[in-house]
């Protein structure tokens, strides 16, 4: 290959030339007769200087030509024709590597009988032919680019292969492999199984239509070759947003998709969790579309479990396996902190742990929120423990803790009170019968903001001090499963808080910081009012202590005072308070 822009000094060999006709002697015809016989041997000296000035003129102008060929830097680039040899061709594999690709039809996939078909071209080339090859996955990358030699590189780089999860861009691939200057007649070999998402990107990149014309293409369709394929695909989506935890079910939203079918099909996903099956789920797919199921999985241990959705092996099996990942908490701690000494059918634990447990076993159908609270139910760890006897060890382990119908010590509230601050625990605070039980709304808030418990109102053996409950905040996670029913439904839960009746109640004080000792930039502890009585009265109400959630309520866990224990409302009410104030994991 010459410089072309160097050869115009090429006539700067004729210059000794030139040179040359300039210098010749002109010599004048002089007649002495006494130099006629020296003439002859004048005349034979000159004929010999002539051809030496000749040989002399022909070197010069070599001398100078040979310069300028040396400058235009000449190359000979097929070596093997000079001696005979069939070499110096430039070869150019493009590679389909895109998802289909990995298409399954007679035993094989497309992919593989592209990389047979590569490998047996790439045999047939002579050891001094120049070979590239170019992978065309999501984006392109080049596998080799030099002379076959052995073959053994290319056929190591053909083995290692596989489909990328996407649809390969030919164009970028054809653009990577003409980037080279060629070494030789040229020869491009796309090896697709030509499906038409890739192909109709080609038609629109420029190194498609901008091919030189001395560059010969092939294209291989090395695709299916039985007609339509039959595929499913799952195509679910990630575990919803939630916690999971042990005991507590997670919902997978399945999506299956169907191709290739003359009408619809019936498939079974089988959901697998840490390499044991545990559900299969029947699945209709309408011809051509997408069909959504649901599928409940219940973890029975805590830690990182690894599962997988299957539906049957078909002609196209990267997509018949969704991979999921669970990392399951621990069942959540509630620890309950009752008073000591109390007999049985006035111990507010009794209701408060017959609310948290018992939905586990007597959950059913009839109830319309049934399953939900069993669930609840079965992600709890109860404990009970007396304030007289309560431990730190007890106070650390608990992701919620309810404290109800109390008198702490200082010690004792100072445990529950840095624990909660530090925001490892939510608190509930439940008003009691005991002359002191407001005690512990005061020894956990202290002097500064919060949420205390006033002076008991009412009286338990007059029915004209009954109340019912008013203005209930349903918007809050605690009460959404309370809001008025629609007017087409008449026995949803909605209306269960008009039947609760409060006989006599401890109203919440709420004492917000003043404005005067609020920092600059600092935001005080907001306090919401949940509940109201019909009075107006606050009954249950929350805010923040720390770094923890705090929910206050002014009626006892026992039915001394109001029938909410033995009311249909009281075991979800209990549950989604725990679930509310359970800490976010970090």
């Amino acid at each position: 290959m010459l410089n072309p822009l160097l050869l115009w000094f090429l006539p700067l060999a004729a210059l000794p030339v030139i040179l040359h006709l300039l210098n010749l002697s002109r010599l004048r015809d002089v007649q002495l007769p006494t130099y006629r016989f020296l003439m002859e041997g004048y005349v034979q000296q000159r004929r010999r200087l002539q051809l030496v000035e000749w040989l002399l003129l022909l070197l010069r102008t070599a001398v100078v030509a040979l310069a300028v060929a040396a400058l235009a830097r000449p190359v000979v680039e097929h070596s093997g024709a000079l001696f005979g040899g069939r070499g110096g061709r430039d070869v150019v594999f493009v590679i389909d590597a895109g998802m289909t690709t990995g298409l399954v039809t007679d035993g094989l996939s497309a992919l593989h009988r592209i990389r047979a078909a590569v490998a047996a071209a790439v045999e047939r080339l002579a050891p001094d032919d120049f070979v590239t090859l170019v992978r065309a996955g999501i984006s392109p990358r080049l596998l080799h680019r030099a002379a076959r030699g052995d073959g053994l590189r290319i056929t190591a780089e053909l083995d290692g292969l596989e489909p990328d999860p996407g649809t390969s861009d030919l164009g970028a691939a054809l653009a990577l492999a003409l980037s080279g200057p060629p070494r030789g007649p040229r020869t491009v070999w796309i090896a697709s199984n030509c499906e038409a998402r890739a192909w109709n990107r080609l038609g629109e990149h420029p190194a498609a239509t901008r091919l030189p014309d001395d560059v010969q293409l092939v294209v291989a369709d090395l695709g299916a070759e039985s007609g339509p394929v039959r595929n499913l695909a799952v195509l679910g989506d990630p575990p919803r947003a939630q916690r999971p935890v042990v005991g507590l079910p997670v919902e997978l939203r399945l999506r299956v998709a169907a191709a290739g079918f003359a009408g619809a099909t019936d498939t079974k996903a089988t959901v697998v969790l840490d390499d044991e099956v545990v559900a299969q789920v029947p699945v209709v797919v309408p011809q051509d579309r997408e069909a959504t199921t649901l599928v409940s999985l219940t973890p029975t241990r805590a830690g990182v479990l690894r599962g997988h959705v299957a539906l049957p092996a078909d002609a196209f099996p990267e997509d018949d396996t969704l991979h999921f990942v669970l990392n399951v908490e621990p069942r959540v701690g509630v620890l309950v902190v009752a008073p000591p000494g109390v007999a049985p059918l006035a111990d507010p634990a009794l209701f408060l742990r017959t609310a948290l447990e018992s939905p586990r076993s007597s959950a059913g159908p009839d109830a319309p929120a049934a399953p939900q609270e069993a669930a609840d139910a079965a992600s709890l760890a109860v404990t009970v423990a007396r304030a007289d006897a309560l431990k730190e060890e007890e106070v650390r382990a608990a992701d919620v803790i309810i404290a109800v119908d109390v008198t702490l010590d200082g010690r004792r509230a100072g445990w529950i009170r840095d624990h909660v601050s530090a925001g490892r625990a939510g608190l509930m605070l439940v008003a009691g019968s005991q002359p002191k039980a407001g005690n512990a709304a005061t020894s956990l808030v202290g002097d500064g903001p919060g949420i205390l418990f006033g002076k008991p109102v009412g009286d338990p053996d007059a029915e004209s001090d009954a109340r019912s409950p008013g203005t209930v905040d349903h918007s809050h996670p605690i009460f959404a499963s309370f809001a008025p029913a629609p007017e087409t439904a008449t026995t949803e839960r909605g209306a269960m808080l008009d039947t609760l009746v409060v006989f006599r109640h401890t109203p919440l004080l709420l004492r917000p910081l003043p404005s005067r000792d609020v920092r600059a930039g600092e935001r005080p502890p907001p306090q919401s009012v949940l509940l109201r009585l019909d009075d107006g009265t606050p009954l249950v109400a929350e805010t923040q202590l720390g770094k923890g959630r705090m929910l206050v309520c002014g009626v006892p866990a026992t039915p001394d005072w109001s029938n909410l224990p033995v009311h249909p409302a009281f075991v979800p009410f209990v549950l989604r308070a725990v679930q509310h104030l359970r800490p976010e994991p970090p």
